[in-house]
């Protein structure tokens, strides 16, 4: 009989074989993250190509992949994972675990039924690295809401936090206000970046009144280069936020449009403010708004920030990253940027005058023992990290 914490047993009568993935397993997981999509106003699949292991260790410093294999055929018919990443909670580092992925083929759902069972294997693989567990369900997803959210025998609780909304905006001029990018008040005139040192010293105490926020920015391919910043006649920076491209590893791919979505995709709705709705069945051309920071969480400087931020992306390369080229070496624009803001967030009513397209989610704590999470700060997480 196989003993937890192994990297691979036997489950469901040994018809199915769990296992932590390795290299020979991407292209299997490729074929399961190809298989299904998320509904909302239009079909989305969220992919990871071309190496899905690769992705999501580069969300964080390591990662434990679950997968599942049918024991006959050794196919890969289900993947979960869990990123491995430091965070702040409550102004301290924690080693959290952001559970992920979790898809199977269509033809095995129906016949998968140790659930619980995946759940300990990676409970069990990644307990001694980890302090806190969370994830995210997207709010139209009610069929995993109900399951998860009832506790059940052997498997972790879900406690639920609050909703967390992804805002979809155009990447160009997005509302009214001087050309330019140029301000008002108190500030300079236009965007600057900033040195590495500067990066630091100001995320270094502005992310630790966040939860969930990362430890600091270095993420994965993102530099001082990729941030753009606002001052004030001193020079002290009063906004500031990073284009972050990750198309070369997570691609989102519109794969059909519903109701009224089918009609708004033909028109020139880019021309209202909003972002293009890209060919069905092609990628989504995006970059994400990261380490969103505002002076004194100011609503309107924040607006006008975001307002140049945008117009000035609308004009880089298609990785966001000051004009560098794409993976093919050509330079193009991008089409939409990708930002999120949990509901207790001070900064959330930033896109309230953005035309914009939104999906929610549902945040939760997820224990096998007691709960470890503190609600006393607002939330940072960030959406390029989900």
């Amino acid at each position: 009989m196989f003993l937890w914490g192994r990297i691979w047993m036997y489950c469901q009568n040994n018809k199915i074989i769990l296992s932590l993935a390795t290299e020979d397993d991407n292209e299997g997981m490729n074929k399961v993250f190809e298989s299904g999509h998320f509904d909302g106003g239009f079909s989305v699949q969220f992919l990871r190509k071309p190496k899905p292991l690769e992705s999501f260790r580069r969300d964080g410093n390591t990662a434990k992949i679950l997968i599942m294999k049918d024991a006959l055929t050794l196919e890969v018919i289900a993947v979960g994972g869990c990123v491995i990443r430091r965070e702040y909670l409550d102004g301290s580092i924690k080693r959290v675990g952001y559970l992920t992925g979790l898809k199977i083929l269509p033809a095995y759902q129906k016949k998968v039924r140790c659930i619980a069972e995946a759940y300990q294997f990676l409970h069990d693989n990644t307990k001694d690295e980890v302090d806190l567990y969370y994830t995210t369900i997207l709010s139209s997803n009610t069929g995993a809401q109900k399951l998860l959210e009832k506790r059940h025998r052997n498997m972790p609780a879900y406690r639920y936090l609050g909703e967390y909304t992804t805002y979809c905006f155009k990447a160009g001029d997005i509302f009214g206000g001087r050309p330019g990018g140029r301000f008002t008040g108190r500030s300079g005139g236009k965007l600057s970046g900033a040195t590495a040192a500067e990066v630091a010293q100001l995320y270094d105490s502005s992310l630790r009144k966040l939860n969930l926020a990362p430890k600091d920015t270095g993420l994965s391919g993102l530099t001082a280069k990729d941030f753009y910043t606002l001052r004030d006649t001193r020079q002290e920076i009063i906004a500031s936020c990073a284009i972050y491209s990750q198309q070369s590893y997570k691609q989102y791919v519109i794969s059909d449009y519903n109701r009224v979505y089918r009609i708004l995709s033909k028109l020139p709705v880019h021309l209202l403010g909003y972002p293009n709705f890209p060919a069905q069945n092609s990628r989504l051309n995006y970059a994400s708004v990261a380490f969103l920071y505002v002076k004194d969480n100011n609503i309107l400087l924040g607006r006008q920030f975001l307002r140049a931020v945008a117009k000035d992306a609308g004009r880089k390369g298609r990785t966001g990253q000051a004009g560098r080229p794409g993976p093919d070496g050509a330079i193009g624009r991008i089409d939409v940027l990708l930002a999120g803001q949990f509901c207790n967030n001070p900064l959330r009513g930033i896109f309230d005058s953005i035309r914009h397209i939104k999906f929610q989610s549902r945040l939760y704590e997820v224990s096998w023992n007691e709960p470890q999470y503190i609600d006393s700060n607002p939330v940072g997480l960030e959406s390029s990290l989900l």
